[in-house]
């Protein structure tokens, strides 16, 4: 017994400059974790808007196929952002698709403020859509948060090339 208390006064502990090192090292880990995540959530949520404009692509080929037109914006842009320069609409950016073509009209998963600046200015980051009836073009809007932009990437926007992705009825040729 009394050896099992002498042996714990010779104990060994760590020095303060182990300590040190080991605090450092947590703390580059963590720097590097958060900048992960990051880069994580950018691209979910470029994933999510594209699977949006895909969503909204098909629906509003159904509906163009019920209809023999698409949904008319009166050929002005309409904005999923409450707030944007363009016409809000209260949400239905999208005039008569919802709720029969798709569920319910999606938003940009971050919105407001488009944190592509100066180009963008005060523009919301948002989903934009522009339609005559015969053909329509549909935007990412000053949201997409990737650059370079890939002029090969099937949403690639030649009329906006680092600030939005779209789609597009295939008639379009039109650069609006």
């Amino acid at each position: 017994m009394e050896h099992a208390i002498r042996s714990s006064k010779y104990t060994r502990s760590f020095t303060l400059i182990e300590l040190i090192v080991v605090i450092a090292i947590i703390g580059i880990l963590a720097a590097m974790s958060i900048g992960s995540y990051s880069n994580i959530q950018k691209s979910a949520r470029n994933a999510k808007r594209k699977a949006d404009l895909k969503a909204l692509k098909t629906a509003l080929e159904e509906y163009n196929g019920a209809n023999d037109a698409y949904p008319n914006s009166g050929s002005r842009w309409m904005s999923s952002e409450p707030g944007d320069h363009y016409n809000y609409n209260g949400g239905n950016y999208i005039p008569g698709l919802a709720p029969d073509y798709i569920d319910s009209l999606p938003r940009d998963p971050k919105g407001g403020q488009s944190p592509i600046q100066p180009k963008c200015g005060t523009t919301q980051a948002a989903y934009l859509y522009k339609s005559n009836g015969d053909d329509y073009k549909l935007l990412s809007y000053c949201a997409p948060e990737r650059d370079p932009f890939d002029s090969k990437d099937p949403f690639y926007d030649a009329s906006r090339p680092s600030w939005a992705w779209q789609v597009h009825s295939s008639s379009t040729s039109r650069n609006w």
